[in-house]
């Protein structure tokens, strides 16, 4: 019994099978190349997209990113004037310095030209001032923008040298604002308006 040869494809029946295999090739490096573009496009966007803000307080251990509690702007606010209420003569300097990564630019800018003449002042005479908080409260918030004011209350204690000039009651007016979070400021928020006023004898009793 004899062997009979395979049919061998004609020519056309071979041109087109060709054709098609050169079609599928050509959709695999098509669809390849389009998942390397979708891959490369996902890990710059991951790359360059803001991270989220977790803002969490000490009297609260949780938080949601992008939502700011009132506890974590009331810890802030008290950070800032707490910073700002303790000085002397020999910290003055580093004060101003490390409070303007905490306010906006406009505020550190007029902060930097008052502090001239204060650090002069308070370098000279060794003048000192101490300020316990007895009270903070946020009183409005504002939605566009965002923002925050705050009433910040406590006594202050002045003196030169080692000589003791007073005590009195002050409130702090404190306006605070949503900012990017950076290296050196990584709570994202910035106070905006910063104001001190001497509270009457009445005030003071209640």
């Amino acid at each position: 019994m004899g062997v009979r040869p395979e049919p061998r494809p004609r020519y056309w029946e071979w041109r087109t099978e060709l054709e098609r295999s050169r079609d599928r090739l050509w959709v695999m490096v098509l669809g390849l190349g389009a998942g390397s573009v979708v891959l490369v496009s996902l890990v710059v966007w991951l790359a360059l997209r803001p991270l989220p803000v977790y803002y969490v307080s000490g009297s609260m251990g949780t938080a949601w990113p992008g939502q700011v509690p009132d506890t974590v702007v009331e810890d802030f606010a008290s950070r800032v004037v707490t910073l700002l209420g303790n000085v002397h003569s020999s910290s003055a300097r580093r004060v101003y310095s490390l409070s303007g990564r905490y306010l906006t630019p406009a505020l550190s800018s007029r902060l930097a030209i008052q502090a001239k003449s204060d650090l002069d002042a308070i370098e000279s005479q060794r003048l000192g001032m101490a300020f316990a908080q007895t009270e903070v409260a946020v009183v409005e918030k504002l939605l566009d923008p965002p923002a925050w004011d705050l009433i910040v209350k406590g006594t202050r204690t002045a003196w030169a040298g080692q000589q003791l000039l007073g005590q009195e009651s002050v409130e702090y007016a404190v306006r605070i604002v949503r900012t990017p979070a950076t290296d050196l400021n990584p709570y994202g928020l910035a106070v905006e308006l910063l104001q001190v006023r001497t509270l009457p004898r009445q005030a003071r009793r209640d």
